[in-house]
């Protein structure tokens, strides 16, 4: 079942992303023709818009299913996993929280238009610099644990 539903969403985003590049991908934009403006943009924006409720709805089924069916003396590898889940869920909301207060409010031009709204500046950033910040500390971890492996 999930290796159908890979491959049914590899061939949908295939196919949107063809058509988007091939058909009507030189418009130029209404209000400034110094832009271009896609034909299938809201195509791609609804695709990601319908990928994120999906993503949200599968988190949210896991979780219940997974709160139901865990006992609350489970273990893994005889680690507590109450204990790995607040492992997680600690430091990454402590790196949400640092990066939203330290996040810049800096005004930021994007196609010669200003954006200056401090919220959303700071939300940007923090969901960029976490991100980055997260897959820098996954590659740290696999490094170290691959060194720690091999001795």
């Amino acid at each position: 079942m999930a290796k159908r539903v890979k491959i049914i969403l590899i061939a949908l985003i295939a196919i949107i992303f063809i058509a988007f590049y091939t058909l009507g991908y030189e418009m130029p934009y209404a209000a400034n023709p110094a832009f271009l403006e896609p034909m299938l943009t809201p195509a791609v924006i609804w695709l990601m818009i319908a990928m994120l409720v999906a993503a949200i709805g599968a988190v949210v089924f896991c979780i219940v299913t997974g709160t139901r069916h865990r006992s609350h003396t489970a273990k893994v590898n005889n680690i507590d996993t109450r204990r790995i889940v607040w492992c997680v869920v600690i430091p990454v909301a402590l790196v949400m929280l640092l990066t939203f207060l330290f996040g810049s409010t800096d005004a930021i031009n994007i196609n010669g238009h200003a954006y200056s709204e401090a919220i959303w500046l700071r939300l940007s950033f923090m969901f960029v610099t976490t991100a980055v910040v997260l897959v820098a500390a996954a590659v740290v971890l696999i490094l170290l644990s691959t060194i720690r492996i091999k001795k």
